[in-house]
């Protein structure tokens, strides 16, 4: 240890010891120099702001320095592993694989985690409804009489349209000499594709006496159209064969296996059964019916010259086959699903449609047949002069095919040597660059692939089946996609617009003897916003008697003068039972969520209650 003499004659400390007035209202302080004179530190100093920033940079630069130091390690392997193994120079593979690493972390990724260990989140629980059914309908007329009559009357329940079917059980006999109808034997006599829903000709539905579609007789022709086209091999190969979907492989539809395996399922007129979706507009959504709608579907079969095809050493005569053979409609049934919603959800549905009608987005469908008369070069007409629609399909099919021969089918679309098909939309034409067609020489390729592009099969691993060859021979069907983007992309509607919609067409060749027609079938977007109502008009809440009033009644007469009156009177007060009844609801609707935050305030907020009205808000959005 060293001693040190402190001499307090020489070294004095009181002149070097900082001072101030030692006031609480004064805080300024001065010393000798050169030491410290001020107010003073205030506040917790500089350290404490250099510990904020630490604390909020340690999370982001842990998260940085493991991603980096993972990508660290996998960059140092590789570079070991090339100047070790490949005896690559180890500046240029360090400058390499440290670029590589570099651009691996991407600043705009999200950190992600895999579903695998997601164990603290559960499925939503379904609390809209409460039990389905499945119900049995007859029609309501005879099978002998034509069309069938399907009703549904109104009930409680909504109707999953989506999954009613239409089970149809058939027979085919023949015609003796005598006339009567006798069991087949060994003919080669077949149903055309698809006979579950190709039987039809027409599908009518209405709902509460409105009209809602009608396939103008070509209800076969857009069956075949969007199952022949939208449905996978692997579809057609399974659950279509339910419908009496067999496919055609060879280059005819007279002959091959699809014709054989339909053949077989009426061999010594045995019947056969068949269900089907019932194919039209409003069923191919996924919404519900709401309830109390009566629902009417009327169904008018094809004729025998049109579902039956034999082959050509069987049919000696056009004319004896189709009046020797008999296709016979045994068994019609219709399935209806009908669904049980929760009453407080019923109840919350009801009084909006007080409100605001039900709204049903639809693909609408629309049919068209036109005669291209014999010995023509070129074809122009108009297909619709409305709306324009978002996709158009057609083909061309023999005139005698159109109408029925029991030789041959009536989905036999050929080339027709056909040269250039066009649409034109309000003078523009689709496609921009018109075709050049030659199908002697197997030169269509745009088209064919155009179909596949139209249909979703261009970029996809499935395919509709229709191979190259099959295209220019039995199914020559043109897709042409009219939307603004060009894509259909069949979740979203498209710009509406309107105009006429026509089409062009030039022949290489005269059309052939007999004439050909052209079939067609627009799709556009459509919204059924009127077809329900939830408040039934004046007309129908208002007894027959008010009709006498429109005469002018005998002014002799005090009975009918006071009918008239008390008439007219209950005709006031319904209409302003009525209005306030909409403001009633109106004021209910909007008070309801305070209603319900008041409610929420009694119970626990934790507990998830299970009573249909928790699901309310879910009408609101």
């Amino acid at each position: 240890m060293v001693h040190i003499v402190f001499d307090p004659s020489f070294s004095g400390y009181d002149e070097y010891m900082q001072y101030g007035n030692g006031m609480e209202s004064e805080d300024y302080f001065q010393g000798y120099s050169p030491f410290q004179r001020g107010y003073g530190q205030r506040g917790a100093g500089v350290g404490d702001v250099f510990r904020g920033l630490w604390r909020f940079f340690l999370p982001i630069l842990r998260r940085v320095g493991t991603t980096v130091g993972s990508e660290a390690l996998s960059t140092g392997q590789r570079v070991l592993e090339r100047v070790g193994n490949e005896g690559v120079p180890f500046k240029e593979t360090f400058v390499s694989e440290g670029k590589r690493g570099i651009d691996t972390i991407d600043n705009d990724s999200v950190n992600s985690i895999t579903n695998a260990l997601d164990f603290f989140r559960i499925p939503p629980t379904n609390v809209s409804v409460s039990s389905s059914k499945v119900f049995e309908l007859l029609p309501s007329n005879p099978l002998t009489d034509t069309p069938y009559h399907f009703k549904l009357h109104s009930s409680q329940n909504f109707v999953d349209l989506s999954k009613c079917y239409l089970q149809s059980e058939f027979r085919i006999r023949k015609e003796n000499e005598h006339g009567q109808l006798v069991n087949l034997a060994a003919d080669e006599v077949a149903p055309i594709q698809m006979i579950g829903q190709t039987f039809i000709r027409n599908i009518k539905m209405s709902i509460n006496g409105r009209e809602v579609f009608n396939s103008n007789s070509l209800m076969a022709y857009k069956t075949y159209f969007s199952h022949e086209l939208s449905y996978s091999n692997t579809a057609k190969d399974s659950h279509l064969n339910a419908a009496g979907y067999y496919r055609d492989t060879g280059g005819t539809l007279e002959a091959g296996d699809g014709y054989a395996a339909r053949r077989n399922l009426f061999a010594r007129s045995r019947t056969a059964q068949f269900i089907a979706k019932i194919d039209t507009d409003l069923f191919n959504q996924p919404l519900y019916l709401i309830n109390f709608c009566e629902l009417d579907i009327e169904i008018l079969p094809n004729d025998n010259d049109f579902v039956l095809i034999t082959t050509p050493n069987v049919a000696q005569g056009a004319a004896a086959a189709a009046a020797r053979y008999r296709f016979e409609v045994v068994g019609l049934k219709m399935y209806v699903k009908r669904v049980s919603l929760m009453d407080g959800l019923a109840l919350d549905i009801a009084r909006k449609l007080e409100v605001k009608p039900a709204r049903y987005a639809v693909r609408k469908t629309m049919m068209k047949s036109i005669y291209i008369s014999q010995g023509c070069f070129e074809f122009n007409a108009n297909l619709f002069m409305d709306q324009i629609p978002r996709r158009i399909t057609m083909g061309l099919v023999a005139n005698s095919d159109y109408i029925g021969t029991i030789s041959r089918s009536p989905f036999n679309f050929q080339p027709f040597s056909v040269r250039e098909i066009s649409i034109i939309a309000n003078g523009r034409a689709f496609p921009q660059a018109p075709y050049d067609l030659d199908y002697p020489n197997l030169k269509y390729v745009r088209p064919f692939n155009d179909m596949n592009e139209a249909v979703g099969f261009a970029n996809s691993t499935e395919s509709n089946g229709i191979n190259y060859e099959q295209f220019g021979r039995t199914h020559c069907i043109y897709v042409f996609n009219l939307t603004s983007s060009g894509d259909d992309q069949a979740a979203l509607f498209d710009l509406i617009k309107n105009g006429t919609t026509a089409v062009s067409i030039k022949f290489n060749q005269a059309v052939p003897a007999g004439g050909i027609m052209l079939v067609v079938m627009g799709e556009c977007d459509s919204l059924h916003d009127k077809l329900i109502d939830g408040q039934p008009p004046i007309t129908e809440i208002l007894p027959p008697l008010i009709q006498l009033c429109k005469d002018r009644p005998d002014e002799n007469n005090f009975y009918q003068q006071a009918i008239c009156w008390a008439l007219l009177v209950l005709y006031l007060m319904v209409i302003v039972s009525l209005v306030l009844q909409q403001f009633c609801s109106f004021l209910w609707l909007k008070t309801k969520p305070q209603r319900d935050e008041q409610h929420s305030n009694y119970g626990n907020p934790e507990r998830k209650s299970s009573h249909s009205s928790s699901v309310s808000g879910m009408l609101r959005q």
